[in-house]
């Protein structure tokens, strides 16, 4: 079975990034460009990783509120979620670490080590 990323994000170089680190190694990756979209999509597609960008456009809100709504989803709680943003110390204050979350990546991120986490993930 194919792992399957789903990458929640408004900017498109992100997108294409997580694709090409992680389409030749096997994994699908699918897109999402706002957190009504990323939701939709993790209903339907049930990825084995959330990327989400803290930064979202939408109506359910930001990167913070979406990574909430889906751990306290039960159909979907149970997928890690990490977080992705172009501010290192975390937005609206709150550190990286706090809220429902796996994991958070500053960017930009050594791919490597971004690579490597999230393969931990899928196996």
């Amino acid at each position: 079975m194919v792992p399957t990323i789903l990458a929640i994000d408004d900017d498109q170089i992100f997108q294409i990034l997580v694709k090409r680190i992680f389409e030749p190694m096997g994994a699908q990756v699918v897109s999402a460009f706002n957190s009504d979209e990323g939701l939709e999509m993790a209903r339907q597609v049930g990825p084995a990783v959330i990327l989400v960008d803290i930064r979202l456009p939408g109506k359910i809100g930001d990167g913070w509120m979406l990574a909430r709504i889906i751990k306290h989803d039960p159909e979907l709680q149970h997928i890690p979620v990490i977080m992705v943003s172009a501010s290192g110390g975390g937005m609206g204050g709150y550190p990286p670490e706090a809220g429902d979350n796996d994991g958070y990546f500053a960017k930009p991120f050594k791919v490597d080590a971004f690579r490597e986490a999230i393969l931990r993930l899928l196996t």
